[in-house]
């Protein structure tokens, strides 16, 4: 059965718009499901393909694997399948233009843009080699490029055709019928040969996409096929100084070491080789990667003993602050408005979240919610504050900015997820987590977790971190039952991976997979206050934090290598780190000290922090929007 469909055929509930582009494996159109209305992009594959049986099998079953990465640069698949003799795959579209196109229009790149290009596809390629699947066909046509959010940020990309991987280790060159997964202009030799292949066959591939991106050609252009397979075999890899003198000798290194014949002499991981050539070019010397924490810490003290000392702090120190933030601003607390500058303070009020245009940094408003705001999530079209002396989650529409309803939960709501059609909330005091329906926003099921102090959702599985006793414990939404907990050193801050969670407490930072192995990392000498996974690496905030209205402490942030879970750097950051939030390559940090950072992930460069002039104590982004909840001026 062919491939061509006309505008307004209907297949497997998508309603097909237009024809978007054409290959030799697949056709891939523009179509709307007809339930949810949404866009997306609907690949058919080859009638030849489909009508393999063997090919059928295998195709459904990894484009289910290849659905469960979770990852920025990773184009998200909703759906794959067959209907009517088609087998397709439903994913994310995106309105931009695939990176062939750019470098066939304009030619080479920048030598700093094709490092940030290439780099968030490294990131990309590793999170799935973590899972245990290889791409097979990385190539420029398949990396979409989106507009960044200002015109001079780097460009978004996004890697697509992850429904034809194959798990690691398994024998890549051809299908049963004889045809060859991947496109020759990267194939790696030991993908030629029919060899067993693993995530250094997608580092091949993507150091041939990288001498590409900097010189505008594939690396070995040759007029007939054979010639090329011959190259990739036995010729040495090309040096893109050659091409483009002004490029740096040390580049020619990184791309034949990338390229290298014997997969053992490779880098250990492709994030390995973006780094070696942003160190060659010396893009960003110097700089590291910031990150701070995921969640506010709290005293394990009732509730009553906690605020009689906050109060008694506060009238001890509140003639200084009214001091000192009328100095800051000029006046009393008033409100900051649409137009607020970075970088200068202005006083929020106190139970606030503040929602900051992510573009210009400029506080846009600030939405009253409930007592101590403590943490807040996006998903599900809506943003959701924890308010942890009101005993409440707070629902605000992210387009008006209203709030939306106050939802009553147990005592001391702390850390607040989104996933699974659900917001999971940690409750401190009543030791359970809430689920919430977001549909009708009642909480419709409390599980009783000793202890839960954070929560997230990653791969089907819902995380919690306790602390008395330190331990990650399990819960299943499908069936809403929970697993005994896995004892821990650790527990107080989570940040979930896919297939896997990262749990941090004390010095002690390890990773539990959805097995229930529990894998060690390097521990921080500080003490761990925040875990956020993001750009490749996990980042550990570590350092004492603030208790209410106390005295600030300066923060260090760790990198670590998620696939040796060693350190790879530190940095000294701020004060009192308590929030953060990763989407689109960009950090957001947000601290007691009052200040929101950004960072740009892929350079490392630190953009100028914006002053909040009041003490955060998270962060999340969503919604064309960063969302900052403060709970003290």
């Amino acid at each position: 059965m062919g491939t061509d469909l006309t505008s307004g055929t209907l297949l497997a509930g998508y309603r097909i718009e237009r024809l978007i582009g054409r290959g030799g494996m697949s056709v891939v159109y523009l179509a709307e499901h007809s339930g949810l209305k949404r866009k997306v992009a609907l690949k058919l594959l080859a009638s030849d393909l489909a009508s393999d049986e063997a090919f059928r099998r295998r195709f459904v079953r990894e484009s289910e694997l290849a659905a469960s990465l979770d990852h920025p640069n990773i184009i998200p698949i909703y759906e794959a399948g067959e209907s009517g003799g088609h087998l397709y795959i439903a994913m994310r579209y995106v309105d931009g233009r695939d990176l062939k196109s750019v470098i066939r229009e304009e030619g080479p790149l920048a030598s700093e843009r094709a490092v940030l290009i290439c780099a968030q596809v490294a990131y990309a390629l590793d999170a799935a080699h973590r899972k245990g699947l290889v791409h097979r066909d990385v190539k420029p046509a398949n990396v979409l490029l989106a507009p960044g959010i200002e015109a001079s940020d780097a460009e978004h990309a996004y890697v697509s055709d992850f429904g034809l991987t194959k798990r690691a280790s398994s024998v890549s060159g051809l299908t049963g019928t004889g045809q060859f997964m991947g496109t020759i202009d990267y194939a790696s030799p030991e993908q030629i040969r029919g060899d067993t292949v693993d995530g250094r066959t997608d580092q091949y591939a993507l150091a041939c996409m990288l001498f590409e991106c900097l010189t505008g050609e594939v690396p070995f252009d040759k007029e007939i096929d054979v010639a090329v397979l011959y190259g990739h075999l036995n010729d040495s890899p090309p040096r893109p100084s050659e091409s483009r003198p002004a490029l740096p000798v040390a580049l020619d290194d990184v791309v034949a070491k990338g390229m290298a014949k014997d997969p053992a002499e490779r880098f250990e991981s492709c994030g390995a080789l973006v780094r070696a050539a942003r160190d060659a070019l010396g893009m960003a010397p110097g700089a590291q990667p910031l990150v701070v924490p995921h969640r506010l810490w709290r005293p394990t003290l009732s509730r009553k003993p906690r605020l009689a000392a906050a109060v008694a702090v506060a009238l001890a120190v509140l003639i200084a602050v009214i001091v000192v933030t009328t100095r800051l601003v000029g006046s009393h607390a008033s409100s900051p408005t649409a137009g607020t500058t970075p970088n200068t303070a202005a006083l929020v009020a106190v139970d606030r979240v503040v929602r900051v245009d992510p573009s210009t940094g400029h506080i846009k408003v600030e939405i009253k919610v409930g007592k101590s705001p403590t943490a807040v999530a996006t998903g599900e079209g809506t943003v959701w504050v924890t308010n942890f002396d009101d005993d409440s989650v707070t629902r605000i529409d992210p387009t008006s900015g209203k709030v939306q309803a106050t939802i009553p939960v147990g005592n001391g709501p702390q850390g607040i997820a989104v996933g699974e059609g659900s917001v999971w909330v940690a409750d401190r005091f009543s030791q359970d987590v809430v689920r919430i329906d977001p549909g009708s926003n009642r909480a419709t099921k409390t599980f009783p977790v000793e202890g839960a102090t954070d929560v997230a959702v990653a791969s089907g599985i819902v995380w919690v971190g306790t602390t008395s006793p330190q331990a990650v414990t399990e819960i299943n939404p499908a069936n809403d039952t929970e697993s005994p907990p896995i004892p821990l050193k650790a527990g107080d801050h989570l940040a979930a991976d896919a297939g896997a969670v990262w749990v941090g407490g004390g010095a002690r930072l390890v990773r539990v997979t959805s097995d229930r192995r529990v894998e060690p990392a390097d521990t921080v000498p500080e003490g761990i206050t925040g875990l956020a996974v993001g750009s490749g690496s996990v980042w550990v905030a570590a350092g004492r934090n603030f208790q209410v209205a106390g005295p600030l402490f300066a923060g260090k942030v760790y990198r670590i290598d998620p696939h040796t879970r060693h350190v790879e750097a530190s940095v000294q950051i701020g004060k009192s780190l308590t929030g953060i939030a990763v989407d689109r390559g960009t950090v957001w940090i947000a601290g007691g000290d009052g200040m929101l950072s950004r960072i740009i992930a892929v350079s490392n460069s630190v953009e100028e922090p914006i002053s909040i002039g009041a003490r955060a104590t998270d962060v999340a982004v969503g919604y064309d929007s960063v969302w900052v909840t403060v709970d003290a001026p």
